[in-house]
């Protein structure tokens, strides 16, 4: 069984998926192929439509006995599990397709937790900007407010990237592999400015002054080693500063706290959309969501 399962991974490596992606995919297979011999099915043209479904309910209630796994979770192997069963069935591997017409789960949405402008504005200034690391620590919180740009999308950026005199942030190959061009505030691109005028070249020598300084990169967040700073870091940093301030946000937290407040602010859901890089503008209505709980809390207040 796991032959095909390689093949079908060496397609996703050739299609240009994320290697998130990949590990995702391989991971729930893996899953699968040892509940499917646990129920003597060795052979993927073995594998019903009643099989399938059971493997829903294994994860839905029996794959972790102590916790059940979170409802998105769960669709989101069962999904990785399907589009398997598509691609064999359009390869001619199998004569049908066993997950054709089953239905997901209803997965419960969280409205994301956002921070109020006050509690942003705190969190971005608390980095000490007479330090090399504190200063790239603060225009990294205020690119990240002012863009709505996604993790690995700030983690990934370059030199050539930013644009400061246009005020404009290049996104490469951003989710789904699209680019899109991300306008910046007259804020952000001043404290990066600063940053690279002040402290990258600090940082780029490398903290180790014994050792060999590192190799040029074209980076645009490094770390004090002189290396990209690494997408856990970033992770790191923000919860560092929000601890110290009693305050509870990651990196995604800045995403829907610039999108909340822009729509607060007047903004378009439109517009918003083409911001966030959403393809799906009911990925980016729940954010009005938001507004309307917004507007049920304040009208609970009244007299």
């Amino acid at each position: 069984m796991r032959e095909r399962v390689n093949e079908y991974l060496r397609g996703q490596a050739a299609r240009g998926l994320s290697l998130s992606r990949q590990a995702s995919s391989e991971y729930a297979l893996e899953i699968f192929i040892r509940w499917a011999e646990g129920r003597g099915r060795r052979d993927w043209r073995a594998v019903g439509c009643s099989d399938l479904r059971a493997f829903l309910i294994h994860l839905q209630k029996e794959h972790r006995a102590d916790q059940p796994l979170a409802t998105s979770t769960v669709n989101h192997w069962f999904i990785a599990v399907l589009l398997f069963f598509r691609w064999l069935h359009r390869g001619g591997h199998i004569l049908h397709d066993p997950g054709a017409g089953i239905p997901l789960p209803k997965e419960e949405r969280h409205l994301p937790r956002v921070l109020n402008e006050s509690e942003m504005k705190l969190l971005i200034e608390s980095p000490d900007v007479r330090t090399a690391l504190g200063l790239r620590d603060r225009a990294l919180m205020e690119t990240l407010y002012a863009t709505g740009i996604r993790h690995r999308e700030c983690w990934k950026l370059n030199l050539y990237d930013v644009h400061l005199r246009a005020r404009r942030l290049m996104v490469r190959s951003g989710k789904g592999g699209k680019d899109r061009i991300v306008p910046m505030t007259e804020n952000a691109a001043y404290w990066i400015e600063r940053y690279l005028c002040e402290a990258r070249g600090e940082l780029s020598a490398g903290y180790a002054k014994k050792k060999a300084p590192p190799p040029p990169t074209q980076a645009l967040w490094l770390a004090r080693t002189g290396y990209r700073l690494s997408y856990h870091m970033i992770e790191q940093i923000i919860k560092g500063y929000a601890c110290e301030l009693n305050l509870r946000i990651n990196v995604h937290g800045f995403r829907h706290s610039c999108a909340t407040h822009l729509l607060r602010g007047g903004a378009s859901i439109r517009h918003l959309q083409l911001l966030l890089g959403h393809e799906d503008i009911q990925t980016t209505a729940i954010y009005t969501h938001l507004e309307i709980s917004d507007l049920q809390t304040a009208v609970a207040k009244l007299p």
